[in-house]
């Protein structure tokens, strides 16, 4: 399989889980991106690329990244909801226990 096919692979299963914040692994997304990152490497020193060739791995990389920041914000906005609860049930606590 060729490097741009590997890349296009690998690219398809980061954005699959970007889309399911839920089930993102930390460990298994940093081996992804540093396994890209390899693949970028090698494809720039080995391959000579077209220039729609660069325009389709620009365009999924500039993809892949709205999405990861996509799914940042929405992690984001969940941990402000889980802490904005706890304080909720703190202060409710405090309240009950004063009575």
């Amino acid at each position: 399989m060729s490097l741009t096919n590997q890349l296009k692979e690998l690219d398809a299963n980061l954005l699959a889980r970007f889309s399911d914040a839920e089930q993102l692994d930390p460990t298994q997304l940093e081996q992804l991106l540093a396994e890209r990152a390899r693949l970028l490497a090698l494809l720039l020193e080995q391959e000579m690329l077209s220039p729609a060739q660069v325009n389709e791995l620009m365009e999924r990389s500039k993809h892949l990244k709205e999405q990861a920041e996509h799914t940042r914000t929405q992690l984001a906005e969940r941990l402000a909801n889980m802490q904005k609860g706890r304080r909720s049930v703190g202060a409710y606590q405090k309240i009950k226990h004063q009575e």
